[in-house]
């Protein structure tokens, strides 16, 4: 495993299957010196062979929800390779039973895709010096979403769960369709899923959405 010193860039691998998360945060941490991008790949499989054949960097930046092995399935095969992996997870919906459950499973770090870039790039030089970097998640943000899904964000997604259109869901909550597409677009953002279906499945599969 890659130890690194004050004097030498931390060295970093980023695991994210969105494309253009991962080129961002990719030109993020290429902007500073004081990083060192080690690689980039888009599963957690990906992952695994690469620290194989190249060595465990200094902090895996490791996305929470994948379509083939998820974050800690990722974090586990991780362990087998290296058992002190500094990892650090990113999640677009932030749960609370998901940052304890990172906390027991030996990550450094669980901390929002939605986080400003300085919290990130802190999280990223605390995890690599040993430290934690896990997000609070408040009392208020436990109940219902727990993550910044609005009120009226909920209420979209409930629709959508009901397979509203978005005309039905404009005249339902009496706002304009531009109004939906907006809340639409955020959801899906909020729940990494590429389409209103994902977004609804996902949705009852962290528990925001009851059976």
């Amino acid at each position: 495993m890659s130890l690194n010193e004050s004097s030498s860039p931390i060295s970093v691998l980023l695991v994210d299957d969105h494309p253009t998360l991962r080129i961002g945060l990719e030109a993020v941490v290429k902007s500073r010196s004081e990083f060192q991008l080690q690689g980039s790949v888009s599963s957690g499989k990906e992952a695994v062979e690469f620290c194989r054949r190249k060595g465990i960097p200094d902090v895996v930046i490791l996305d929470v929800r994948m379509p083939d092995w998820d974050g800690f399935e990722t974090l586990g095969q991780m362990q087998r390779v290296e058992s002190k992996v500094r990892v650090l997870m990113l999640a677009g919906l932030v749960l609370k039973h998901e940052v304890e459950r990172a906390r027991e499973a030996g990550a450094y770090g669980y901390v929002s895709k939605g986080a400003e870039v300085n919290v990130v790039l802190d999280a990223i030089r605390a995890v690599s010096r040993g430290m934690t970097a896990f997000a609070s998640v408040s009392r208020r943000e436990s109940q219902d979403a727990e993550h910044g899904l609005s009120a009226r964000e909920m209420e979209v997604l409930r629709l959508m769960a009901r397979g509203l259109s978005r005309g039905d869901m404009a005249l339902a909550l009496h706002i304009s369709m531009e109004t939906v597409k907006s809340h639409v677009k955020s959801i899906l953002v909020k729940m990494e899923a590429s389409d209103r279906t994902e977004a609804v499945a996902r949705a009852f599969e962290v528990g925001l959405l009851q059976a």
